[in-house]
């Protein structure tokens, strides 16, 4: 098997295993979003590798107990959208909380971050006993309760509470710390996007939260609420808790960033989390606070942090040279070769098959122009004449190009997930489609009029009105269905499979190329490479039967409409991020999606660039919409 470098075998915890050889066991990182299931398998796996637990409780010098929570290396999008800032600014504002409003906007850009490495965090607070016990003193001036977070600590006198600590050996495998600003955000988030990791709202983070709607006025006993998915408790209020970084306004820059530990010098130092008298605003995964290193406060106290021997941490050596990126223009010899490199670096093939007999191939980490030119808008529109108003509008306003980069490789399914894949699911879990529940029904879940549903009555992914065979593209499906799929399949093999992001895909389809679709500007040979309306006879086909792009990536041009992760906004090229882009607010609650379909009539449907969004005003858009998944490929830590 020339993919598997002259071997045969499978991809597993993004490393490939020889047949007769065992796993190599090196586990992946934890890319969020991800839920609390996906974050303890997250959890597990490092653990095994590790030889250590996932809560590990060690001995202060003074006898009292510190639980600790092992947290996984990670990759999340650090920070507040530009839409929450806006919201957040606000409410700020309506409370008269006006030094707030003016620290909000240090919470963007919103901007990609990897923990590299794994690492402990308290389970809890640190509590007056557990002060105490290292530091011989109690400087709370409340009541002496040792299960009391401790508070009146400065920044300077938690570095000499650290030396002490570290001084007794009572733990020889972990050095203790404050988290990094990072560390912090990334463990609170536990794999969320959400302002807040276990709370929609204000009433909603009354469960999990001790703040100044239900604190009472004063620190309570740690751990009485809900931990969240990382099994941490009172990330959101109680104290806020002081971290190793100088705090500086415009310390997040938009670009990804591999463990950050904020400016060199300053002033003031960082705190996170809010407190037991903050507003819900100023408690939130993305807030920061700060405070001058030798003053302390009645709602400011810590959480420690413990970085784990690195011998511990040793992986597979990997070549000592990374690939570079691949930069569009590229043509498919050098798009081979991108993903041969990264396949060489990374200890893995250029393609392999998982577990449901899915075929996927690595694409390389890149950048290139996403979108259309002014050029290639109007020659768009020449090439379809007749397109719908709305399609028109779409292309002419909201594909401006920009420069886009996916900063990580990953594996994408050679061709769309078919119904024998999707089979297999339903049969492992006696899943349930939406159809299948609800009816037929719009992007909003309202159901459509009987008038409308006539002709379509029964139909589903099993039994969609044509000759079905299980090659062909699976359809019928809402995205729940789709992420529901990609769930099951992350819980299967222990990794991380999801919807690709508007980006990948466009990024993918392109493959190196610059022009209106894969195989160049004319589309005169578009049914070499796509079933559209004049080709397909009225229905989706096997996949792969036509020819792919520079990636390997079959049908990307048209078979079925392929759901993507993100969700649907006009806008969003106007203000997105550089650096893996991705839309995750609701909106009008309908998702991208992308390619043409064998209903797709005009050649502009077909386009790299051509953006969409699923449309359910009828069940006939059932028939036209499927989904291709994206598996997380990570480097394996040296």
């Amino acid at each position: 098997d020339a993919s598997g470098n002259g071997n045969h075998g499978t991809i597993n915890w993004g490393t490939w295993v020889t047949e007769g050889t065992g796993p190599t066991t090196v586990p992946p990182t934890a890319v969020a979003p991800f839920d609390a299931v996906t974050a303890r398998q997250h959890q597990q796996a490092w653990a095994d590798y590790l030889g250590l637990p996932i809560e590990k409780e060690i001995e202060l010098p003074g006898g009292t107990k510190l639980a600790l929570v092992l947290i996984p290396p990670g990759v999340f999008q650090m920070g507040s959208s530009k839409d929450d800032l806006a919201r957040f600014v606000a409410d700020a504002n309506s409370n008269g909380d006006t030094f707030a409003a003016e620290r909000i906007p240090s919470e963007g850009p919103q901007h990609l971050v990897t923990i590299s490495r794994p690492f402990y965090l308290g389970k809890f607070e640190v509590t007056r006993g557990q002060w105490h016990s290292v530091m011989d003193g109690n400087p709370s001036q409340a009541a002496d309760d040792s299960q009391l977070p401790i508070d009146q600590v400065s920044w300077n006198d938690i570095q000499q509470f650290l030396e002490r600590l570290n001084a007794s050996g009572k733990s020889s495998d972990l050095t203790f710390a404050l988290p990094t600003e990072a560390q912090w955000e990334f463990a609170c988030r536990a794999g969320t996007t959400t302002p807040w990791c276990d709370a929609k709202d204000e009433e909603g983070l009354q469960s999990h939260s001790w703040f100044k709607s239900n604190s009472g006025g004063t620190t309570h006993t740690v751990g009485m609420l809900p931990p969240n998915a990382l099994g941490v408790h009172d990330v959101h209020g109680n104290v806020w808790e002081l971290c190793a970084d100088w705090f500086a306004a415009d310390a997040y820059q938009a670009v990804g960033t591999v463990d950050p530990r904020g400016p060199a010098t300053g002033k003031m130092r960082v705190r996170r989390g809010g407190g037991w008298g903050s507003q819900a605003t100023n408690c939130r995964s993305a807030t920061r606070g700060d405070i001058l290193p030798e003053s302390s406060g009645i709602d400011t106290g810590l959480r420690l942090a413990a970085s784990i021997d690195k011998s511990k941490v040793a992986a597979r050596q990997m070549p000592s040279t990374k690939p570079a990126i691949a930069v569009a223009p590229f043509e498919t010899t050098q798009a081979k070769q991108h993903q041969q490199a990264w396949a060489d670096y990374l200890g893995v093939p250029v393609e392999a098959t998982n577990s449901v007999g899915a075929k996927m191939v690595l694409i390389p980490p890149g950048s290139f122009q996403m979108g259309s030119t002014d050029e290639q808008v109007e020659a768009a529109l020449k090439m379809s004449t007749e397109l719908h108003p709305n399609a028109v509008n779409r292309i002419q306003t909201y594909e401006q190009q920009h420069e886009v980069m996916i900063s990580r490789q990953f594996l994408m399914g050679v061709t769309e997930v078919t119904v024998g894949q999707f089979r297999k699911f339903v049969q492992a879990t006696k899943y349930i489609t939406q159809l299948e529940e609800r009816g037929f029904t719009d992007e909003k879940g309202v159901p459509l009029e009987a008038a409308v549903v006539a002709g379509f009555e029964g139909r589903k992914w099993n039994a969609p009105g044509y000759v079905l065979t299980d090659d062909m593209p699976v359809t019928y499906l809402y995205w729940k269905d789709a992420e529901s799929y990609c769930q099951w399949l992350s819980q299967s093999e222990s990794v991380v499979y999801r919807l690709p992001t508007e980006a990948e895909w466009e990024y993918a389809c392109r493959a190196g190329t610059t022009t209106q679709f894969s195989f160049g500007d004319d589309f005169s040979s578009l049914g070499e490479h796509a079933w559209k309306s004049q080709n397909s006879g009225g229905q989706p086909h096997q996949v792969g039967t036509k020819l792919p792009n520079s990636f390997g990536l079959y049908d990307m041009h048209g078979n079925v409409k392929e759901i993507c992760l993100d969700w649907y906004k006009d806008e969003f090229y106007r203000d997105s991020p550089k650096v893996d882009p991705l839309n995750v607010e609701l909106g009008n609650a309908r998702k991208v999606e992308r390619g043409g379909s064998w209903f797709s009539f005009y050649p502009a449907e077909f386009r790299s660039a051509t953006r969409s969004f699923q449309f359910l005003k009828t069940p006939k858009n059932l028939e036209y919409y499927g989904f291709r998944v994206v598996r997380v490929l990570d480097v394996p830590m040296n």
